[in-house]
């Protein structure tokens, strides 16, 4: 009998790059991703990108970095040559952008591509012209220093491929994301975009992230976002996040760095959906993050396109990420190590463009009423302590909230309050300011207890008693009296004083669901916080709507005060800003 044939063979290198293509180089902005990273490895100080026909024609990138010699041109192009890795070990400690080298022979492959680099040093350059993977000239040419390489006629060579190619815009618009995400992860670096013969952006060097985000997403963006600057142990977080009621349908703003490589892992979307409140239409935040930590703690060889990492320690990075967020947004009390700048808490909702002078005097607030008297008792607190709006303390500067810039233009109704800042106009919705205040004050303060006049018994079904067991110490701190009486029975003798008048049998079942959709470490300081928003909504349910200026502006004051006056507990918007640019556009005017 015959020798049975071989049926595994060796691909050729020309099948084997296209092969990796598909990995690669899945459309034009997987091909800017790879030249941009290059030129950013190479230490260039300036890029030029260009575009036609939304990528199908042509991705251009030139760059001032140091370039390459006429062999190391050559070698660029074979698979697995690179200058970033020289041994196994350097996977685990990379610090460069790129590094797989693959991606140059890759996209030569499917693409009719060109290559002009030279050296500072050298007086002469070298150009390497490649047809679908066939090299077709390697020559000496004279350039400027750095490198430029032309991408034409992507997936000339693989129609099949070039079919699956999304719309023009939707091509255009992946294309500049790209260009956005490396703008914003290098401000220190100059970079133009040119799309079909026009000039989109162009960025000088020596920039600041700040400056970069409101030259790229506008100002006011730039306006409704707080800095970032955490550090926990090894790891930093940086950058700068959206305010919870400035959302997007979609995470298209959402630019997270991980050692300044744009990436993702399961760590970060879930520290990021956990310190956000829950937005009742499903918005995502705007956010612009910096994760930075030692190399050899988060593995980037686990996406071909690198855009998924992997931490070698997730809790970590999901801890020091959810903090660096709530505590840049006011959420929880900032850490005294990191001494944020001290007016993150204050700031108004639209910081001035231009210096101007703090507005006239305005009348003295009014007492406060009988029923808001009346709150505070329930609440175990006293206005002297803590609210601070008698006409006796009148040893103020000339006006009476922290936010100088802005004034109470009206009150319509009674029901809303409008600020006039330099900005714009900002709405106030006052319940929801009350409910936020009165939070603020009972997160920070001790929660009194009340005995109630009778103890109940209150059963509970078998999962929600277990659930509820589990808390018993962390609830009496919170202000309960609660005994387990065995056979799923709890008797209830005494309540926080924001819940004295909730009716127990419908309390603890609540609170027994809620515990539910708890996990983690941090479980308990979420059902607190929980606890006091729910808390804080029962007790302002006696809030007066019908406001007066002196009464409006007693509570502007004290919203100004707290950490977070743009969301209430829940989530829910305090108030709003309309830009004056904004009025303008909806009135059709040019200002």
């Amino acid at each position: 009998m015959s020798e049975p044939q071989s049926i595994i063979r060796e691909l050729t290198e020309q099948v084997a790059n296209q092969i990796a293509a598909g990995e690669v180089v899945e459309r034009p902005a997987s091909v800017l991703k790879e030249l941009l990273e290059n030129a950013i490895d190479a230490g260039a100080r300036r890029i030029e990108v260009e575009i036609s026909e939304a990528g199908r024609k042509l991705v251009a990138v030139h760059d001032d970095g140091k370039g390459m010699t006429q062999e190391d041109a050559r070698l660029c192009l074979k698979r697995q040559a690179t200058s970033k890795i020289t041994c196994a070990e350097d996977i685990d400690r990379v610090t460069t952008l790129g590094f797989r080298g693959e991606a140059i022979p890759s996209i030569a492959s499917v693409s009719r591509f060109l290559i002009r680099t030279r050296p500072a040093a050298s007086d002469i350059g070298t150009e390497v012209a490649v047809t679908g993977g066939r090299l077709l000239d390697i020559r000496e040419t004279g350039c400027p220093a750095g490198t430029s390489v032309e991408v034409r006629d992507l997936f000339f060579n693989l129609p099949a491929r070039r079919k699956f190619l999304r719309a023009y815009a939707t091509e255009q618009a992946r294309l500049r994301a790209v260009f956005i995400d490396q703008a914003l992860a290098h401000p220190d670096l100059g970079f133009s975009l040119k799309a079909d013969g026009r000039e989109l952006h162009r960025l000088p060097p020596d920039g600041t992230l700040e400056e970069r985000i409101a030259t790229l997403l506008g100002i006011e963006t730039r306006t409704a976002m707080r800095p970032v600057d955490y550090r926990q142990g090894d790891i930093h977080i940086g950058g700068w996040v959206g305010l919870p009621t400035f959302t997007r349908p979609d995470r298209a703003e959402q630019s997270i760095f991980v050692n300044r490589r744009p990436s993702t892992a399961p760590a970060i979307g879930y520290a990021i959906s956990s310190a956000y409140p829950r937005q009742p239409d499903g918005g995502k935040p705007v956010l612009i993050l910096f994760i930075d930590l030692p190399p050899q703690q988060v593995d980037v060889n686990v996406h071909p396109a690198k855009r998924e990492v992997r931490f070698r320690r997730p809790d970590e990075v999901k801890q020091a990420l959810r903090a660096a967020i709530e505590y840049a947004l006011g959420l929880r009390p900032p850490p005294p190590e990191n001494n944020p700048s001290p007016d993150t808490p204050t700031r108004p909702p639209a910081p001035p463009t231009t210096p101007l002078e703090s507005p006239p005097p305005t009348p003295a607030p009014a007492p406060l009423r009988h029923d808001d008297l009346e709150l505070m008792a329930r609440l175990g607190i006293t206005p002297q302590q803590t609210l601070d709006i008698s006409p006796e303390q009148t040893e103020t500067p000339p006006h009476p909230w922290k936010w100088t810039d802005a004034k109470i233009a009206a009150c319509p109704a009674g029901r809303y309050i409008i600020l006039e800042t330099p900005e714009g106009l900002v709405l106030v919705e006052p319940k929801a300011a009350y409910e936020r205040i009165l939070y603020e004050r009972l997160r920070d303060g001790e929660i009194l207890s009340q005995r109630l006049l009778l103890p109940q018994s209150v059963k509970l079904p078998p999962l929600a008693a277990e659930r509820l067991r589990a808390f018993l110490p962390d609830a009496e701190q919170m202000g309960f009296g609660l005994a387990d009486m065995g056979s799923d029975t709890f008797l209830l003798d005494a309540l926080p004083a924001p819940l004295i008048d909730t009716d127990p049998r419908v309390l603890l079942p609540c609170l027994a669901e809620d515990l539910a959709t708890l996990t983690g470490a941090k479980r308990t300081d979420r059902w607190r916080e929980l606890l006091l928003s729910s808390a804080a909504a029962q007790a302002a349910k006696g809030f007066t709507r019908n406001l007066d200026l002196p009464r409006a502006e007693a509570l502007i004051r004290l919203l100004s005060e707290t950490r977070m006056p743009y969301i209430d507990p829940r989530g829910r918007p305090v108030m709003i800003l309309k830009s004056w640019r904004e009025l303008a556009r909806i009135f059709q005017r040019n200002s």
